[in-house]
């Protein structure tokens, strides 16, 4: 869509577009160190999958990496759950069931019909097809 200035010039480019924004959760709480690190590691690889397609991603791993008892827990599942407000979708991890700190962020998105999606091929296939209707004018497939 042209955006046309009042001297007839078209200045869509100049107009910053709303982004996607996506929330990644899953599993960070482990036994050891080591595996609190890999679990660290597998959001933030799918984060910069994200943000490699175009996508704004809030990845809580890493925003509280290694922040383990800095704070009551309930400090970071309070603001967690606030930035996931923020979001147009979720994109849970495997075993996520496991992390009762996902099952809150999952529900909580479901309760403010925020889209979760449980991987990047589920979430790009919807973007592609949400596309390709934007496209043909809102017609569907």
């Amino acid at each position: 869509m042209s955006i046309i200035n009042n001297k007839g010039i078209d200045i869509s480019n100049l107009v910053p577009r709303r982004q996607t924004v996506i929330y990644i959760t899953g599993p960070r709480r482990a036994s050891t160190g080591y595996e609190v690190v890999q679990n660290i590691r597998r959001a933030e690889a799918l984060a910069l999958k994200l943000w490699k397609a175009g996508f704004t991603v809030i990845c809580s791993h890493k925003n509280t990496a290694l922040m383990d008892g800095a704070c009551d827990s309930y400090v970071w599942l309070e603001g967690g759950l606030e930035l996931l407000r923020r979001c147009d979708a979720v994109v849970v991890l495997p075993d996520w069931e496991s992390s009762s700190d996902s099952c809150w962020e999952v529900a909580e998105a479901r309760d403010c019909g925020i889209p979760v999606f449980k991987n990047y091929k589920e979430l790009y296939e919807i973007v592609m097809v949400n596309q390709k209707r934007k496209e043909r004018g809102g017609r569907r497939a």
